[in-house]
């Protein structure tokens, strides 16, 4: 079975025609829509219009229609919740937990504490495959979707790329739903949401990068516009002064109206610069939103490693699983921003499980800080 991957052209044109519409394309990025009235009352669009999917092309009867639009967004009126969650049942896979235990220290990378195998178990679990849509602006834009596979049992995540081309030959439709209740619902989510922040930000480093470049290249010809003022006005100033006289002390023959005013002009330049800088800084301030789409809950059964993590006379039990969209184990997650990066250290006081990035952006010259610990506090003493 072969999948088939569609443009967002091609798969609203499908919606819309589902609903009636008669719909032409046009040219090489654009549609031309006769609506149903099920459609003039579901979306408020006229009978006729036309779609675009480049920014900055709307007109009188044209409607922009990308990821980010007002229409995209209305299509779910189409829907109600169909399409917002499903659940399909995963082949088991074949594999020998034994061989795969041997290994299992080189998989996880521990630089301050060792663990101890306990068991193996297969167990029956959910994976829950999340599809976010995410959309950053600066100075310019960039937008797309992506999908987070997290694992309940202990919230290890990972980033998927084209993981239904491979899913779609492995699947069958669920026979029985597992039943999760809504706060271990919004759990997910919400550990889904943070490790999907991290993952943004690592797609758009280039993007990153290319608007610190334009930042530092404006503010840099802003300094020297002003300070082309400022070298005119200083000029301007030593003429008004006798010579072997200081700038700062000028003789009672000088005009002071006119020093005072050459004071004040100087004055406005550099707040006037502060402002274009300020101003500069926030044009090119990346923001970024991301929205959850759509959760695909994945039945399987799978081996389960109990594990025993030591950190000098303290023991946290944990489990750790092999993987079988991945084909391997799971990383072990980060408890601080669940998208790791490197090895992994054991805070003293809770036994976190903290990686390197977040054990760099949270430590000082002497002592490892654990950001999971210093969060809890902070949210005890909101209380």
């Amino acid at each position: 079975m072969a999948l088939i991957m569609r443009s967002l052209p091609e798969v609203i044109a499908g919606i819309l025609e589902l609903h009636g519409a008669v719909v032409e394309k046009v040219g090489a990025d654009g549609l031309d829509v006769i609506a149903s009235p099920e459609l003039v009352r579901l979306l408020g669009v006229p009978e006729y219009h036309r779609l675009s999917f480049v920014g900055g092309n709307e007109g009188k009867n044209s409607l922009y229609a990308s990821y980010d639009s007002d229409y995209f967004r209305s299509l779910e009126h189409l829907f109600n919740d169909r399409g917002r969650r499903a659940a399909v049942a995963l082949l088991h896979p074949t594999v020998r937990p034994e061989r795969i235990a041997e290994t299992l220290a080189d998989r996880i990378p521990l630089t301050n504490a060792t663990f101890r195998l306990e068991r193996i178990e297969e167990l029956a679990i959910s994976y829950f495959l999340i599809y976010f849509h995410f959309v950053a602006l600066s100075d310019d834009r960039h937008d797309g979707m992506f999908s987070v596979l997290v694992n309940p049992l202990n919230f290890s995540t990972a980033l998927l790329e084209h993981v239904l081309e491979d899913l779609v030959e492995k699947i069958r439709p669920a026979a029985v739903v597992e039943e999760i209740s809504a706060a271990e619902m919004m759990k997910i989510l919400k550990i889904s949401h943070m490790a999907a922040t991290g993952m943004v930000r690592d797609r758009l480093t280039d993007f990153i990068r290319s608007a610190e470049r334009r930042l530092n290249r404006d503010v840099k010809r802003v300094y020297e516009y002003y300070e082309t003022l400022k070298e005119e006005i200083r000029r301007r100033f030593q003429k008004k002064m006798p010579q072997g006289k200081e700038v700062s002390s000028p003789p009672e023959s000088a005009n002071r109206e006119e020093m005072e005013a050459l004071r004040t002009r100087q004055e406005a330049i550099d707040a006037e610069r502060q402002w274009k800088v300020q101003d500069l800084i926030a044009k090119y301030a990346l923001r970024i939103k991301i929205d959850p789409l759509c959760v695909i809950q994945i039945q399987t059964a799978v081996p389960v490693f109990f594990i025993t993590i030591k950190r000098r006379l303290s023991s946290r039990p944990f489990t750790v699983t092999y993987n079988p969209l991945l084909k391997r184990v799971d990383a072990l997650p980060c408890e601080s921003c669940f998208h790791p990066s490197g090895a992994y250290t054991i805070c003293d006081d809770k036994l976190h499980i903290v990686c390197n990035r977040c054990i760099g952006a949270n430590s000082t010259s002497r002592k490892f800080l654990c950001p999971v610990c210093g969060a809890n506090r902070g949210a005890k003493d909101k209380v």
